[in-house]
Protein backbone atom coordinates (compact mmCIF):
# COMPACT_ATOMS: atom_id res chain seq x y z
CA UNK A 1 0.00 0.00 0.00
CA UNK A 2 1.24 3.45 -1.15
CA UNK A 3 0.10 6.22 1.62
CA UNK A 4 1.04 10.01 0.76
CA UNK A 5 1.08 12.15 3.41
CA UNK A 6 0.04 15.98 2.60
CA UNK A 7 -1.28 19.43 3.86
CA UNK A 8 -3.36 22.23 1.82
CA UNK A 9 -1.36 24.67 -0.13
CA UNK A 10 1.62 22.82 -0.73
CA UNK A 11 3.14 22.75 -4.68
CA UNK A 12 4.66 19.36 -4.40
CA UNK A 13 2.21 17.94 -2.47
CA UNK A 14 -0.09 18.48 -5.21
CA UNK A 15 2.19 17.03 -7.84
CA UNK A 16 3.09 14.03 -6.17
CA UNK A 17 -0.46 12.82 -5.98
CA UNK A 18 -1.22 13.98 -10.05
CA UNK A 19 1.93 11.78 -11.16
CA UNK A 20 0.89 8.89 -8.57
CA UNK A 21 -2.48 9.28 -10.46
CA UNK A 22 -1.17 9.61 -13.73
CA UNK A 23 0.85 6.36 -13.37
CA UNK A 24 -1.97 4.43 -11.94
CA UNK A 25 -0.47 4.03 -8.76
CA UNK A 26 -3.46 3.67 -6.14
CA UNK A 27 -2.37 5.84 -3.02
CA UNK A 28 -3.85 6.68 0.71
CA UNK A 29 -3.57 10.34 1.37
CA UNK A 30 -3.42 11.56 4.50
CA UNK A 31 -3.52 15.06 5.19
CA UNK A 32 -1.20 16.30 8.42
CA UNK A 33 -3.18 19.44 8.88
CA UNK A 34 -6.48 18.08 9.88
CA UNK A 35 -5.26 14.44 11.04
CA UNK A 36 -3.00 14.67 14.45
CA UNK A 37 -2.10 10.70 14.49
CA UNK A 38 -0.53 11.58 10.52
CA UNK A 39 1.39 13.91 11.47
CA UNK A 40 2.70 11.83 14.60
CA UNK A 41 3.73 9.23 12.62
CA UNK A 42 5.75 11.75 10.15
CA UNK A 43 7.38 13.15 13.10
CA UNK A 44 8.07 9.40 14.80
CA UNK A 45 9.93 8.97 11.15
CA UNK A 46 12.14 12.19 11.64
CA UNK A 47 9.89 14.35 8.83
CA UNK A 48 8.48 17.81 9.89
CA UNK A 49 8.08 18.59 6.39
CA UNK A 50 5.47 17.21 3.59
CA UNK A 51 4.81 15.36 1.22
CA UNK A 52 5.91 12.46 2.25
CA UNK A 53 5.19 8.82 0.76
CA UNK A 54 5.45 5.35 2.67
CA UNK A 55 5.43 1.93 0.24
CA UNK A 56 4.29 -0.79 2.65
CA UNK A 57 4.62 0.31 5.89
CA UNK A 58 8.45 -0.20 5.31
CA UNK A 59 9.89 2.58 2.67
CA UNK A 60 9.33 6.31 2.95
CA UNK A 61 10.79 9.16 1.40
CA UNK A 62 10.51 12.63 1.38
CA UNK A 63 8.86 14.94 -1.64
CA UNK A 64 8.09 14.06 -5.70
CA UNK A 65 11.48 11.69 -6.38
CA UNK A 66 11.05 10.10 -9.86
CA UNK A 67 13.25 7.31 -9.80
CA UNK A 68 11.06 6.21 -6.42
CA UNK A 69 8.26 6.81 -8.11
CA UNK A 70 9.07 4.93 -11.27
CA UNK A 71 10.08 2.04 -9.38
CA UNK A 72 6.36 2.22 -7.96
CA UNK A 73 4.72 2.26 -11.27
CA UNK A 74 7.09 -0.35 -12.56
CA UNK A 75 5.91 -2.89 -9.59
CA UNK A 76 2.18 -1.96 -9.90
Amino acid sequence: MVEVFWQPDCGSCDLLKKVLKRKNIPFVAHDVSTDPKAKKRLQELGYTTVPVTIVNDEKHFPGVLADEINALAAAA
